[in-house]
């Protein structure tokens, strides 16, 4: 069967229409000689008017927009479009009738009477909501990562230019730097998984002293009531803290023995922090020329200004508090 042409245009429409429908794209014509504008049920649907809007008009357009200044901006895109006949794509960030905002992205052109005067504005209306909010996650998650990764260098510079001040051999130094590393990446690598929850406080702990724990060594730890997290800076640091205590246990302490034991309780503040208190027992008596190395000055500054720690001697052994302030410690409850 052969259409006419005026049957082929006016499937044409109907088909367009169909397309459009399904996909949800707006259409809009803003006739500059009457001042009027025609547009699809899409494009007032994605204004919040389900059965459209009974008119469309500057005034309805800049009541959608929440920031003032895009008023401004709205026109001067419109006139430069109609001064240099170019076309233009740009975003905006709109309110809806439900007051929900959410971003659009308008692309425009001029349409040209047979004089070669400007006769209307066309273009599309397309909700880009999703695709801008997934873009600033992946943009947020980049710069995390740059920090992340900024940190780790310095903190691992750090390691390497301190070692070498109180290392005895080339292999003492190699040793030092590759344990404390090789301590640095296993704790780290847990919870940065895509959609991998991050571990506990107390799985953490489990996991940096499991290749400390030898044959005769005790190491008993009295979790928090609650199920505490760790923010990511906060993690980092605690691992480093956690590898110097235990690697000072198997030089110098209760790990040093066959059967020294470390106690290290946990539990929250009341400020929604933590401490940390860890405990030796059974290890040698504390030599009396303590110098501090790059260990203790490591310690002393891991945490930064997510937390403190204190040392000391005992008649019993070393002792440590670790206190974790409020914004480095998250409730999993």
């Amino acid at each position: 069967m052969d259409y006419s042409r005026d049957e082929f245009i006016a499937t044409g429409h109907e088909t367009l229409e169909i397309a459009l429908d399904r996909t949800g794209l707006g259409v809009w014509e803003h006739d500059l000689r009457t001042g009027t504008a025609r547009r699809n049920l899409a494009h007032d649907r994605i204004f919040g008017y389900p059965r459209g809007a009974p008119d469309w008009t500057m005034e309805r357009a800049f009541s959608h927009l929440p920031e003032p200044e895009d008023h401004a901006r709205f026109l001067e895109c419109q006139q430069t479009a109609i001064r240099t006949g170019k076309g233009w794509t740009r975003d905006w960030r709109i309110r809806r009738v439900d007051g929900a905002l959410r971003w659009v992205q308008v692309s425009g052109r001029v349409v040209q009477a047979e004089d070669g005067a400007p006769r209307a504005l066309v273009g599309t209306l397309n909700d880009i909501t999703e695709a801008r909010e997934a873009d600033e996650r992946a943009a947020l998650r980049l710069r995390e990562m740059d920090h992340r990764l900024a940190n780790t260098l310095a903190m691992i510079s750090s390691m390497v230019s301190m070692s070498a001040r109180n290392a005895v051999s080339v292999d003492d130094l190699s040793r030092t730097i590759r344990d404390r590393i090789a301590a640095f990446a296993r704790t780290s690598r847990m919870g940065h998984a895509e959609d991998t929850p991050p571990p506990s406080l107390s799985a953490r702990i489990e996991a940096q002293a499991a290749p400390f724990l030898g044959a005769g060594h005790r190491f008993d730890l009295t979790p928090p009531k609650r199920v505490l997290t760790l923010a990511d800076e906060a993690a980092d640091g605690l691992t480093l803290v956690l590898h110097e205590l235990f690697t000072n246990a198997v030089k110098y302490g209760a790990f040093s023995v066959g059967d020294g034991t470390i106690r290290l309780s946990v539990r929250q503040l009341p400020d929604g922090g933590a401490r940390l208190d860890w405990c030796e027992e059974g290890g040698p008596p504390a030599p009396a020329d303590r110098r501090s190395g790059f260990g203790t000055a490591l310690m002393s500054t891991a945490l930064g200004e997510l937390g403190s720690i204190d040392t000391g001697f005992g008649d019993e052994g070393f002792s440590c508090r670790i206190t974790l302030s409020p914004a480095a410690v998250k409730s999993a409850d």
